[in-house]
């Protein structure tokens, strides 16, 4: 046989056997990959054994993250998080919550709560995102005078504002009403009317502002934040007192 004829035919058998080869190896790396990714999907190194809840006070996590399977042995990798921070979003104190995977057996939820900020006639409590709680506990919180709704409902238009307000106010606001000249507040211990709900944020920072300026039976109206004007006593306004 031609020598060169022979050298062709190791030249091919050798190419033939390294791509063979690299197949081989390919096919290996690929079985140790999916071997890898099945027994750390498995394995209980990998799995939840610690549940870290940040920001809870009055809300159910632990039984939202049952209902949800994100229980003690459940695969890291294979927890559905989205599902879990759906059924912790059902409980009526949660506003926002997050999970995250920490590895190697960790799950964090970060919770964001409803804080109780004001308390309605019909004795409901709101919270600060305007939703209707529940029957007052008797904490003390700013007392609401708008009409009522129930429980897991939201307050809207004007009766959420004054819940804006509530929050929007740097210090003790003891009673919120409507009356013939608009939106008045016992803010401070000083009555203080801010009219309409327009212009809220720049009437409260004028109030608080202003608050150090007012005497004992005289009140404060912010009515028009560029030209407050503090009030006699014959001048009151608001139906409610410092004592409800």
């Amino acid at each position: 046989m031609d020598p060169r004829i022979a050298l062709r035919r190791r030249e091919v058998e050798s190419t033939r056997l390294r791509i063979v080869g690299r197949r081989i190896v390919l096919v290996l790396s690929g079985i140790i990959v999916v071997m890898g990714a099945v027994w750390a999907i498995n394995t209980p190194m990998f799995s939840i054994r610690h549940v870290d809840v940040v920001g809870q006070v009055n809300s159910a996590v632990s039984s939202r993250l049952d209902q949800a399977g994100l229980v003690a042995g459940t695969p890291l990798l294979l927890a559905d998080l989205s599902a879990g921070e759906e059924a912790i979003l059902l409980d009526p104190w949660v506003k926002a919550v997050e999970l995250d995977r920490q590895f190697p057996d960790r799950l964090v939820v970060k919770v964001a709560e409803r804080m109780e900020v004001a308390v309605l006639d019909s004795g409901l409590t709101v919270s600060d995102d305007g939703r209707v709680m529940r029957e007052s506990t008797g904490a003390e919180l700013t007392r609401l005078h708008v009409d009522g709704s129930p429980v897991n409902s939201y307050l809207t238009g004007s009766s959420a504002e004054a819940v804006d307000l509530i929050i929007m106010l740097d210090g003790t606001v003891t009673d919120v009403a409507y009356s013939d000249v608009g939106l008045v507040a016992w803010y401070e211990g000083i009555e203080t009317i801010f009219g309409s709900t327009e212009e809220l944020s720049t009437k409260a920072a004028v109030a608080a502002l202003m608050r150090g300026e007012v005497q004992p039976g005289e009140s404060l109206d912010v009515s028009v934040p560029e030209r407050p004007v503090i009030r006699s006593s014959g001048d009151s306004t608001m139906a409610p007192t410092p004592d409800g």
